[in-house]
């Protein structure tokens, strides 16, 4: 019985133990903290400023540990204190954004020096754009058809900031690189009914199967959410032309 009981706490302590190496693996991303006073009942100002963060800097909040604050209130206050000490700020004027651990005063500031120093975040002002695909799949062929729609270069608006990224389109078969695409998958944290042929991967976004392609990525790349590399993906890694 003893044994027994050993042998079941042993058991109990590895899942744990495996548990909370996969929390320590699940890094989020960027810390961007959003400040700003509000007093109107209607008004949704944390809701507006992802769309705005996203046109600065082509990331989305989504994938970052956003947190927004109200300094009409108190508990925005209290954050906006906390965070001037954390990272020794020498004004708290609002609206600010502060972006692992620097701050942005105001939309000046936020279309100048968030979209210099955005572009620097990721490996390459290239909009990377990488389609899965199995041969002898129409769906697949639709895809590449959407893919060969895409133009040479985009301009990717950044506030102020006019940039030209030049559109690389990849095509891997699965069937030839079946790590890699499994590996995609899980990098994007792709639900299993979704690890499907085609799908496309580009920044932070992943679309599954030829309608979405063919609704959301010509669209998607012209607006220059696709700027930067493809998570796992390296020269070494890339199919030839």
């Amino acid at each position: 019985m003893r044994r027994l009981m050993a042998c079941l706490m042993m058991v109990l302590m590895s899942i744990c133990f495996f548990s909370c190496a996969l929390c320590e693996d699940e890094v989020p991303g960027r810390e961007v903290l959003y400040f700003f006073e509000n007093y109107c009942e209607s008004c949704n100002p944390e809701e507006d400023f992802k769309a705005y963060f996203r046109s600065l800097t082509g990331v989305s909040l989504d994938a970052c540990d956003y947190r927004a604050y109200n300094t009409a209130k108190s508990s925005g206050q209290k954050a906006l204190s906390e965070a001037a000490q954390k990272y020794g700020l020498q004004k708290t004027s609002v609206p600010m954004v502060i972006v692992d651990g620097i701050a942005y005063y105001g939309a000046g500031e936020m279309d100048e020096a968030l979209v210099v120093d955005a572009l620097s975040w990721g490996e390459t002002t290239d909009s990377v754009i990488v389609l899965l695909t199995v041969p002898m799949c129409e769906s697949c062929l639709r895809a590449a058809k959407t893919l060969k729609q895409l133009p040479e270069t985009v301009i990717l608006k950044r506030g102020n900031h006019e940039i030209e990224s030049v559109v690389v389109p990849q095509i891997i078969d699965i069937t030839e690189q079946p790590t890699l695409a499994a590996a995609l998958f899980d990098a994007y944290s792709v639900p299993e009914e979704k690890r499907i042929a085609p799908s496309v991967f580009y920044a932070d976004t992943c679309l599954n199967g030829a309608d979405e392609i063919e609704k959301r990525l010509i669209a998607e790349v012209a607006l220059g959410w696709a700027q930067g590399g493809v998570k796992l993906l390296t020269e070494e890694t890339l199919p030839e032309e």
